[in-house]
């Protein structure tokens, strides 16, 4: 098989805000030719890379995308959501009705592979049938499900006559011989993908959401497609949360025992996604979130079109945020936006008081009961956005603006009334001009003695703080 050169299709990646495009190029150059590189290696299995990162940062999105970039290069790809599949009982039923029927899409593709193809999705039909058998069998004698309720139903065909243990035995030779057809049937599936001009291999199986599974059910699909799988020319790629993945198989064998070495038997190989930069998570969290750049949403001065992805993210940073930690501002931001009928949002102060609560309950608490607070202590670093124009008198010149000073200010007219905000205008440079005009432009309809919306956000912030 030749070096393959990777033509990542624009428009499929187009939403890929975390970058991940160069993951899928650079795993798709190195498996295919790591597959070409050991096609003299006669004692080669199938290989299991597994896709580590944490829960919300694409990972199926990634796999989605990539597998449309394999599937232009002529590769079979199976997609199984394990997640989506965990009501069964028997997670091997499930992943191979999934197989066959993404086998059968490709099919319609490629003549030349049909028969090839329709002969391991028939053995793979009847190794299903003989495990789900199986799996009846010993539940109706184990639990002594009377023949006469049986009777005349799909189960009673299924019910062998005989005894416990003999049956046992003849289903599990059955199973064994199947297995057998069935790695067989696929080895021929792997060499015609080799030998066909409109094909290539390897096949690829993607398994996805694997961590968000019962710990059983997990457990017991990696033993299955290992064992049953297990051959030269299948490429597993197992997308999970590793951490949460050791997790299950500590609650199936014990808090002592060795859940990372365990899980080395079945991935050959492991990948750690990138983590993301600040602004490309934001970009991704307000995405997701659907929190929208609009003219409900005030940002001071910063004349930029991605307002909210930067003003988010430079505090995230400032405040040395995790992912997780983002996700959940994020989450509880977009709750405020959604219960309040506010005609203008404070972006940045709402960020910061979200973010705020999430850290210190008790500073968010001080704020809501009017009392002053000093932020500077909260930031790890004296961070500032990006530069913005602001006036001196003769011309524009750009200036950075300082998150302490904004925030403070914020802060100090968050529970001023609408005389004491008229006459402090005049001594603030331009952002917090333009700060304080929004906040007057709601106030003029009000009493001097009136205060701003910014009071209630406090309130708005602890009250989804709550959710969790």
């Amino acid at each position: 098989m030749s070096a393959i050169e990777i033509s990542t299709t624009p428009s499929r990646w187009v939403d890929d805000v975390l970058n991940r495009d160069k993951s899928a190029e650079f795993l798709t150059k190195y498996l295919n030719e790591k597959y070409s590189d050991e096609q003299d290696v006669v004692y080669k299995d199938s290989f299991v890379l597994n896709i580590n990162s944490g829960w919300g940062v694409g990972k199926t999105f990634f796999l989605l995308q990539w597998k449309k970039d394999l599937e232009d290069l002529k590769h079979p790809v199976v997609y199984f959501d394990a997640w989506k599949n965990d009501f069964t009982n028997n997670p091997l039923i499930g992943f191979i009705s999934e197989f066959n029927e993404e086998l059968n899409k490709y099919k319609q593709k490629h003549d030349g592979l049909a028969s090839a193809t329709q002969d391991l999705v028939e053995s793979a039909k009847k190794l299903t049938s003989l495990v789900s058998k199986v799996a009846v069998n010993i539940a109706v004698k184990t639990l002594g499900i009377p023949d006469e309720i049986l009777d005349g139903n799909i189960l009673s065909d299924s019910i062998e006559k005989q005894s416990h243990s003999k049956d046992l035995i003849d289903q599990h030779i059955a199973i064994k011989k199947e297995i057998s057809h069935f790695k067989q049937e696929l080895k021929e599936f792997i060499e015609k993908l080799r030998s066909e001009n409109k094909a290539q291999a390897p096949l690829y199986i993607f398994v996805d959401e694997l961590d968000r599974c019962r710990p059983n059910y997990a457990i017991e699909l990696l033993e299955n497609i290992k064992h049953f799988f297990g051959v030269k020319g299948v490429y597993f790629v197992v997308a999970t949360n590793t951490q949460e993945l050791n997790h299950s198989v500590k609650a199936i064998y014990g808090a002592g025992f060795d859940s990372n070495m365990y899980l080395k038997r079945f991935f050959d190989q492991e990948y750690t996604l990138p983590k993301p930069n600040y602004f490309q998570f934001a970009k991704h969290i307000m995405k997701n979130n659907r929190i929208f750049n609009n003219d409900k949403i005030f940002i001071p001065s910063l004349n930029v079109t991605e307002n909210i992805e930067i003003t988010f993210s430079v505090l995230s940073q400032a405040f040395g945020l995790t992912l997780r930690d983002q996700e959940q501002v994020a989450s509880r931001v977009k709750s405020v936006l959604l219960v309040s009928n506010l005609n203008k949002v404070h972006f940045l102060f709402l960020v910061f008081l979200t973010i705020l609560n999430l850290k210190n309950k008790d500073h968010i608490e001080s704020i809501a009961l009017g009392n002053k607070l000093t932020t500077s202590p909260l930031y790890e670093g004296n961070l500032t956005f990006v530069k913005v124009h602001e006036y001196n008198g003769k011309g524009y010149y750009e200036v950075a603006i300082s998150i302490s000073v904004v925030i403070g200010l914020y802060l100090n007219i968050m529970w001023s009334r609408k005389a004491d905000i008229y006459q402090s205008v005049s001594d603030s440079s331009e952002v917090n001009k333009a700060i304080m005009a929004e906040v007057i432009k709601e106030l003029r309809n009000s009493s001097d003695n009136q205060m701003s919306s910014l009071s209630r956000y406090p309130e708005l912030v602890m009250q989804a703080g709550y959710l969790s």
